[in-house]
Order: C-alpha cells, then structure tokens, then sequence
C-alpha cells in the first residue's frame, strides 16, 4: 500500500496530538500534585474519590454542629454552677434565719438577701445560648421565666431537643424544666416563699424551705452530671469523626495523588517525543520537496 503526504500529514497531526496530550497531563499532574484531575484520566478512582469527598463533607457540617453543641453544653454546665452557687447562698441565708439570735433589722436583711437570691435565680434561668433561651424546651425564642406581680411563671414547655452527633448516635441537648425548675418542690416557688416566711420568723417554713433547696441542689447536681457526660460523648464521636476524615484522606490520596517524579520524567518524555516528531516531519517533508524537484 502506497502512503501518500496526506496520509503522512494526518499520522504527524495524530502523533503530535497524542505527544501534546501527554505533555498536558504530566504538566497538570505537576502543577495540582493529583494524578487523577477530571474523570477521563482514571474513571474509577475518580469515583471512589467523589464518594469519599461526600462521605468526608458530612463529616465535616456534622462535627462542626457538634462543634456548637459542645459550646451550648458547656454554657448550660456553667449556667447550672451559677445556679448551683445561688442556692447555696439561699441555704446560707435560711441557715442564719434560724440562728435564734436574729431581730426584725436582721430578718428584714435577710429576707432582701433571700430576695436577691430569687433574683439571680431568675436571671440565671434565663440564659441564651446563640440568641436561644437554653431553659425554655422548643419555645426557644421565648423568655422561658417571668416574674408576674412577684411570683414566676413559666412561658416555655417540657419538650426535649435531640440532635444527630453521628450516623448512629442521637442525644437529648437541652435541661427541661421538669428536669430542672418544676420539682417538686419548684425552685421558684421555694425561693418566693421565703423571704416572707424570714420577715414573719416562720421558722417552720424557714426549715421546710431549707430542706427543700437541698432536693433542688441534688438536682442541679443530677443535671450537671447529665451535661457531664454529653460534653464527653460529644468529644468521643468528634475523635472518631475526625479519625475517619484522616482515613478517608489518606485513601482518597492514594488513588488521585501523583508521583511528582514519575510526573516529572513523563513530562520530560513526552516533550522528547514531540521534538522527534517535529524533527521526523521535517526530515519527510525536505525528502518530498528533494523528490518534487527530480
């Protein structure tokens, strides 16, 4: 078979195609440091990476939501100390109404004390995390406890919120006030109680009402226990999610990174086989043009 200059040019133009392409791909694999740049150059370890890249992007917005659930939870152990520290001092104040030695100017004291207690009880139980009240169940935009004509009352409901912290593991992030205020006996209803129960000398009522803010400390306790726990659980899953994002990394890094030195010499390679190319054409054509003039 008889190869005629067209056919010759169209093998060049192949030729030097193929040599280009190969050129584009080493000098792609160099710059981006990835073998594996856009599905042609290994279809299935494209794949792979794509599922990998979406396995590790639901990792990432979940251990970033847990990121701010950790911040809540550790607000909510801090509110729950503060309200901790309140009752003590209620309990101080009870325990000096009941000294036998008070008079009406020492009561009086006490009771504004009692009712200084009440008040940071109640400012306490109204912390917000992100703009949300913290206390106030679903109802998070509502103030979850007002004082009406000096008695509080509660505006939110008991529902619990839950949250995903993994594929598998699902917990409750919020203290209700059934877990917490209600009681019995009601924190409130304790604290609004007794500066009344100081000024008259109720020492009946004064006792009744000591002993109650010792069930609603040990409360308080069980709760922080509670938020103790979830702050750990939290930090178990972010390891474990964190471990498999490295996982995942890795493996994705195997199928689609280059070797920069085999990179290197393709490249070098394929430029050679361009040069040869070049030179091999011009080498024909000057024959054909020699043979033209004979």
């Amino acid at each position: 078979m008889r190869i005629t200059p067209s056919m010759q040019n169209r093998n060049f133009l192949e030729n030097i195609d193929d040599a280009k392409a190969r050129v584009d791909k080493a000098q792609r694999e160099i710059s981006s440091g990835k073998r594996v740049n856009q599905l042609s150059d290994d279809p299935f370890a494209a794949s792979q990476a794509s599922r990998i890249a979406s396995v590790m992007s639901v990792n990432d917005q979940l251990i970033a939501n847990n990121d701010l659930l950790r911040s809540k939870l550790e607000l909510t152990d801090s509110v729950l100390q503060s309200l901790n520290e309140t009752i003590d001092d209620a309990k101080s104040i009870a325990v000096q109404a009941l000294s036998g030695t008070t008079t009406p100017e020492s009561r009086s004291a006490l009771a504004a004390a009692m009712e200084g207690a009440r008040a940071k009880a109640l400012s306490t139980a109204s912390a917000q995390f992100d703009g949300t009240f913290i206390f106030s169940g679903t109802l998070t935009s509502t103030e979850p406890f007002q004082d009406s004509g000096g008695t509080v009352t509660f505006h939110g409901n008991d529902e619990p919120l839950f949250m995903r912290l993994d594929r598998t593991t699902v917990i409750k992030t919020n203290i209700t006030n059934a877990d917490l205020f209600a009681g019995p006996p009601s924190v409130f209803g304790v604290l609004d109680s007794l500066p009344a129960a100081i000024e008259a000398n109720d020492t009946s009522a004064i006792r009744a009402g000591l002993s109650d803010l010792e069930l609603i400390a040990n409360r308080i306790n069980t709760s922080a226990a509670v938020i103790g726990s979830d702050i750990q659980l939290v930090d178990k899953v972010q390891s474990a999610l964190k471990s498999h994002n490295l996982a995942l990394q890795s493996e994705s890094s195997r199928l689609t990174d280059a070797d920069l030195v085999e990179s290197i010499s393709s490249l070098n390679l394929s430029n050679e086989a361009v040069s040869v190319t070049l030179q091999a054409q011009s080498r024909v054509q000057q024959l054909s043009l020699i043979d033209f003039l004979h």
